[in-house]
């Protein structure tokens, strides 16, 4: 017989250990995957090459392997992501649970009446069964982050298109490859219509931190965004988590721009007038992944909204237009409202189509961008004179960027589902999904602080490297391969099986991508190649013997 007892023993009957020690295996393989994509190198155009096509046969294959390798890590984070969600909400479940049962257990003795004591515990039962319905639903939204539909036809044609642009592009161009750029389709997220907006630094932690809206396509709710933190290092999502809006309003509807500064992190979103929201880096960091963090206080009227940044005390909001110069405006905090309030100064031009910036001492950097037809471009403006002192292309659709000591980063919005689709009279080649940022060195834009020098690589050092990374994916491979869960550890809701049946498969799924080099189900790294060739070859007539190359690739893929 069903009793308020039997129903707790088979809620709380998972194991938070084995769930945390899945989440640290996967935080391993994460880091595992990582340092194999750190000996991807690349060879540079050194004498020790025979010949510029050797150099471009081995840097082809040794990019898509690359690629390959960054997908994998975004699928093994994503795992963890969904262990990490699913292990919150176990212990949410099994807190709420106990609380019920340890209610019952201290006052079902006191009932005197036998129909009392039948209500009371028919009312246990129902509760305990309300928090079991709220589990299980809450065990189907954790599976969404490694349960994905897959790619379209056209969506497929897109994504290997911009990969192939991207190839090519970060191997003619100083540019290298940043992390994965989170909340895309093209990174696997396929579960809404997210568009990357901002791109901050978190001085304490060293994260980057990235800000994505919904586009409010298919029906959806346009009034959501979310922020996530990213290890620049490995390229982990350590927490995604959804901004939330103050009482009767709404949350950042574009979040254009985001900044940290002292433990806070302040978002701006653009409209008439721009916004400012107040979030605690303490409270992101404290939530479970896809959790909503509360907003500090009501949201301050600001210039602008389109894209911020926040130098050493000093808030920048500006606008973008797409013909005439924009306008920054600069804030400083008042230490006794704890309000941003304009300096007196300014306001400033913006390039046109700016739509991220950073500051130093001596320099402003711009992102600008516009559309998909046109490549994006970098500029650095001297702050005393205002004059452009560099620029750099970069891939289109550029977005928010930081400085790091190596360069500086640069995240893409080419990459959400909404671009995904090929507007009437748009050549495929104007199609640029971009699946990673970009670190551009400061030397490309006439300035040496903050560079860092690297040695050219040879071809035999590259080579040797490039082994090692192999061989530390098929060991990943088969770590991966290893790990599983039981459908117990979640607790007795049916809800459980069905997620430790995904996530095995989408670890297992993982692995095989690994192992055979692949970016998606239908496209290996020898295929990116091949489309790359292809591209190269329809965008200028000048590729090379393609069945040749293949040949020298024959072991990959």
């Amino acid at each position: 017989m069903t009793g308020p007892e039997k129903i707790y023993r088979q809620l709380a009957s998972g194991n938070v250990t084995t769930l945390t020690t899945l989440s640290a295996d996967l935080h391993l393989a994460i880091l595992n995957v990582d340092g194999c994509i750190d000996h991807v190198r690349y060879a540079a155009s050194v004498p020790t090459w025979d010949s510029p096509d050797a150099s471009t046969r081995f840097n082809m294959k040794a990019w898509a392997a690359n690629a390959a390798a960054q997908v994998g890590l975004v699928r093994l984070n994503r795992a963890k992501l969904g262990v990490d969600r699913a292990t919150a909400d176990y212990e949410w479940m099994e807190l709420q649970a106990t609380r019920i049962i340890e209610w019952w257990r201290d006052h079902k003795d006191s009932y005197v009446s036998p129909l009392f004591f039948l209500l009371a515990r028919i009312d246990v039962m129902t509760k305990l069964e309300e928090v079991a319905t709220t589990y299980g639903g809450l065990l189907d939204s954790a599976r969404d982050f490694f349960t994905t539909d897959g790619f379209t036809d056209e969506q497929l044609a897109w994504l290997e298109n911009g990969l192939a642009r991207s190839l090519r592009f970060d191997l003619d161009d100083p540019t290298s490859i940043g992390p994965a750029i989170p909340d895309t389709l093209a990174t696997g997220d396929d579960d809404g219509m997210m568009i990357p907006q901002g791109l901050g630094y978190d001085p304490v932690t060293g994260n980057l931190v990235q800000t994505s809206y919904d586009s409010g396509g298919d029906g959806r709710d346009d009034d959501r965004a979310t922020l996530s933190l990213i290890d620049p290092d490995t390229g982990e999502v350590i927490r995604s988590v959804d901004l939330g809006a103050p009482d009767g309003g709404a949350a950042p509807s574009h979040a254009g721009g985001v900044s940290v500064h002292d433990g806070q992190v302040y978002v701006s979103s653009s409209g008439n007038p721009g916004r400012l929201y107040q979030y605690s880096m303490a409270d992101i960091l404290a939530s479970a992944p896809g959790d909503p963090v509360a907003v500090q206080g009501e949201p301050q009227e600001v210039a602008a909204g389109a894209y911020s940044t926040i130098d050493r005390g000093i808030l920048y909001v500006g606008t973008f237009s797409e013909k005439d110069t924009g306008k920054l405006y600069t804030y400083e905090k008042d230490p006794d409202t704890g309000k941003w309030v304009p300096t007196g100064d300014g306001p400033y031009d913006a390039p046109p189509r700016t739509q991220g910036i950073a500051v130093t001492d001596g320099h402003i950097f711009f992102s600008t961008s516009f559309k998909r037809g046109f490549d994006s471009e970098l500029i650095a403006v001297d702050r005393a004179t205002g004059l452009e002192v560099g620029s750099e292309r970069l891939p289109n659709m550029a977005e928010g960027l930081v400085l790091l000591p190596e360069g500086i980063v640069t995240t893409y919005e080419s990459g959400s589902s909404k671009y995904s689709h090929r507007p009437p009279n748009t050549p495929p080649q104007d199609m640029w999904g971009s699946m990673n940022m970009t670190l551009t060195p400061y030397s490309e834009l006439g300035l040496t602080s903050g560079v860092v020098e690297v040695e050219p690589t040879t071809l035999t050092e590259a080579a040797s490297s490039f082994r090692e990374a192999e061989a530390g994916i098929d060991r990943t491979k088969t770590e991966i391969d290893r790990l599983t869960l039981p459908a117990r550890a979640l607790g007795g809701v049916p809800q459980a099986a069905t997620f430790a049946t995904a996530l095995v498969g989408h670890l297992d799924t993982t692995a095989d991508w690994l192992d055979e080099s692949r970016v998606t189900a239908d496209l290996t790294a020898q295929g990116l190649v091949q489309s790359a060739l292809d591209y190269e070859k329809t965008d200028d007539g000048v590729a090379g013997d393609v069945q040749n190359l293949l040949r020298f690739l024959g072991t990959l893929g």
